[in-house]
């Protein structure tokens, strides 16, 4: 799972679910859990993050710099949170959360050409925003060519592809170099621009269905009032004579109050007590109360530690489990939910 790899993570999700799953194959699970957990905990992704290799803060290897290295980006950032997301590695979920940002930093802005790699987005405060994208929606000579030149320009935030080392013009092309993206650093191969044949801006400003999914997955992990990415929640069965649940997490505030709730199922429920709201993935037992675990602290390091015993009556059954760091109303610090 080297960072070449990052534009084939959609699948990487859909592995990490599968380990969620009531019937899945526990050999199978641990073996994806533990590979994709070792490999973001390499050097080539959070070594290389810790190492400083970057100055832009969101490393990005110069054979990514390629035709669509924005879905790469994205991707890189959405693989440190599902890291918290299925609790893959609690003690490193604040690292994982700061890794996340990074990456969404890149494509807001903290890059060196100073893009904002979305489209006309001024009027919302991003004075990086591109101007063009190649689409034959805004084409060139249009009236949704330009955001600042053109009557209408492109519709708004949409993703383009980014910089592209390998950038070249149509071998018909005649006329002198376009620099940039042509003549410049790695990272600099990026021109806001859409002409079509024989300059094929395509290469460097394309808005590709992949490429808006990959940002938007990314974004989705902090369009929450109480984003639960920096929270990580790992739960493991231990069956035998002494059945008992473990319960693993990090990522918390240190020393903050948390709270413990079990569900048969997910759901939606707000539960608001005197001084703290809790917005609970969960759904409901048939009494309420039943609902709560426990209520404790977590330690120095923002981790929680639990092994709860089960009686040998009780079947090990894939209960929900959702840990919510408390706070004040009208939203909770953060939560996350894990089976």
């Amino acid at each position: 799972m080297e960072l070449g790899l990052a534009v084939r993570r959609g699948m990487h999700e859909a592995f990490l679910r599968y380990t969620t799953l009531s019937n899945a194959t526990p050999a199978v699970a641990t073996a994806i859990r533990s590979v994709f957990a070792a490999s973001l905990a390499s050097a080539a992704h959070l070594g290389a993050i810790q190492a400083d290799v970057d100055p832009y803060r969101a490393p990005i290897g110069d054979n990514d710099l390629t035709w669509g290295s924005n879905r790469v980006i994205a991707a890189e950032g959405s693989s440190f949170a599902l890291a918290n997301r299925y609790g893959l590695d609690v003690r490193r979920a604040s690292l994982y959360f700061d890794a996340a940002q990074r990456y969404l930093h890149r494509l807001h802005g903290v890059n060196p050409g100073g893009h904002t790699y979305l489209t006309n987005m001024r009027s919302l405060g991003a004075e990086g925003s591109v101007d063009e994208t190649y689409h034959a929606w805004f084409a060139d000579g249009t009236a949704w060519d330009n955001a600042r030149t053109s009557r209408f320009g492109p519709a708004p935030g949409y993703l383009t592809g980014g910089v592209n080392r390998y950038y070249a013009p149509d071998p018909s092309y005649s006329g002198p170099p376009i620099a940039p993206p042509q003549n410049q650093p790695f990272a600099k191969c990026y021109r806001d621009w859409n002409a079509g044949w024989p300059q094929n801006s395509w290469a460097v400003t394309e808005c590709h269905i992949p490429y808006q999914a990959s940002y938007v997955r990314l974004l989705a992990e902090f369009a929450l009032a109480a984003p639960p990415v920096r929270l990580a929640l790992h739960v493991a069965r231990e069956p035998g004579p002494s059945p008992a649940i473990r319960i693993a997490a990090g990522g918390a505030t240190p020393v903050a109050p948390v709270a413990l709730f079990v569900a048969d199922r997910p759901g939606r429920f707000a539960l608001s007590l005197p001084g703290l709201c809790l917005d609970l993935g969960l759904g409901l037992l048939p009494r309420p109360e039943a609902n709560v675990v426990l209520w404790t602290t977590v330690d120095s390091s923002g981790v929680l530690a639990l092994r709860i015993p089960v009686a040998n009556s009780v079947p090990l059954y894939p209960w929900w489990f959702q840990l919510a760091e408390l706070g004040p109303c009208p939203t909770p610090v953060q939560s996350a939910v894990a089976r």
